[in-house]
């Protein structure tokens, strides 16, 4: 683990809720360059540090997100006025993928 990746986990380690890559470089500060924290971010998504996933909103388009491993599991709702990820508290997913894998025999790894 180099001291950029470190860096940038720890970042999302900090984060209260998903972080893009814009966001880790503002909290990174002039520390480092905007490829090296993309960089990071996806060898740290492969490494299985942080998990990934692409979300679209309308006035930005689409953009990758980030969360911690380190995280218990968690849902947000993403307000676009202000862009920011508010949390959910509990977890209904989990009722219906385990009414779905009952019904259709088989087994959902993550949602």
């Amino acid at each position: 683990m180099t001291k950029a990746r470190s860096a940038v986990l720890a970042a999302v380690d900090e984060a209260s809720g998903p972080v893009s890559a814009a966001d880790v470089h503002g909290f990174l500060g002039e520390g480092a360059d905007l490829v090296t924290v993309y960089r990071a971010l996806h060898w740290l998504a492969d490494a299985a540090y942080v998990e990934e996933f692409a979300f679209a909103c309308e006035e930005r388009g689409v953009e990758r997100y980030y969360v911690s491993k380190r995280h218990p599991h968690g849902h947000f709702f993403h307000c676009e006025g202000c862009h920011r990820f508010l949390p959910v508290e509990g977890c209904v997913a989990g009722e219906i993928v385990a009414a779905l894998e009952q019904e259709r025999g088989f087994t959902v790894l993550s949602h």
